[in-house]
């Protein structure tokens, strides 16, 4: 099952990631991405700039935390023993950069700014 969330000119797909979830995980209140997880088969629309903002801003939020867990797990698994903040800082950025939910986080995040540039709703759907 796929969830598509779409601006003017961008599309993001969430498929097997686990984004609906993480804000539980994370222990985040997030409204609008609780209300598009609850809303999931409704197609729901964010139709005014202030709802596209305040999905931003929880998207930035989520990112942020996600980003310090993920590198924090990651070291430890890759067991990155740098002393120096700045190099172990590099490897760890280096190692989350690819993270598939980050990344998904990320594009959401570009769709907001779409969405707001040209002042267009966000429509989503699920199939």
């Amino acid at each position: 099952m796929a969830f598509q969330i779409k601006s003017p000119n961008c599309l993001v797909v969430i498929g097997d990631e686990r984004l609906f979830e993480l804000p539980e995980e994370l222990d985040l209140s997030l409204e609008k991405i609780s209300y598009l997880c609850e809303r999931y088969y409704d197609s729901p629309v964010l139709r005014d700039d202030g709802s596209i903002r305040k999905l931003k801003t929880e998207l930035q939020l989520l990112l942020q935390t996600y980003t310090a867990v993920r590198r924090e797990q990651i070291g430890a698994e890759k067991q990155v023993q740098a002393k120096d903040p700045k190099i172990r800082n590099q490897i760890l950025d280096s190692l989350v950069s690819g993270d598939k939910t980050k990344k998904l986080v990320e594009q959401l995040i570009e769709l907001c700014d779409d969405a707001l540039e040209e002042s267009q709703p966000i429509y989503c759907s699920s199939d």
